[in-house]
């Protein structure tokens, strides 16, 4: 349901099973990017302590919580995909920043080489592109609505 592998999912181990296996991944990352542990009881809080990213379920165990990098108050597993889902949009956000950026720079950077760009202009040309990025930002829509309203990404 979550689109993870079989071979990348497992489940009913013990706590310390469960941290070994994050460590492996952890220190075998391969062709897999990060390491994601998911877990709502005191029994989680290593392996979650240990994986790039943790994830504490809603109603989960103080020691889970704290030992997290997110927690998701929402029950079931759809919070879950919206999570993984608006971490590979705000990832493209931020590549589409840079990307501009890096252009506008570019350009601006060589029209003042060129002399075709003076101090007074490049000084007003200089809050236009961070705003612009800003924009950019606050308009992207990474993650779904919570209260179910449709949201284009």
């Amino acid at each position: 349901a979550l689109g993870i592998a079989p071979e990348h999912a497992r489940g009913g181990m013990t706590p310390e099973d469960k941290r070994d296996q994050v460590q492996a991944f952890v220190e075998d990352r391969g062709d897999h990017g990060g390491v994601a542990m998911v877990g709502d009881g005191v029994n989680d809080a290593a392996a979650m302590a240990l994986s790039d990213v943790g994830v504490a379920v809603a109603g989960g165990a103080g020691a889970a919580l704290l030992a997290a990098d997110v927690v998701v108050t929402r029950a079931g597993l759809s919070p879950l995909l919206d999570l993984f889902l608006g971490s590979r949009r705000v990832l493209r956000v931020i590549y589409r920043n840079l990307g501009f950026s890096l252009v506008y720079n570019l350009l601006g950077a060589t029209l003042a080489l060129m002399g075709l760009v003076g101090p007074l202009l490049a000084a007003v040309l200089m809050p236009i592109s961070s705003l612009t990025v800003i924009l950019s930002s606050v308009l992207a829509r990474s993650f779904p609505d919570p209260r179910g309203r449709q949201v284009t990404p």
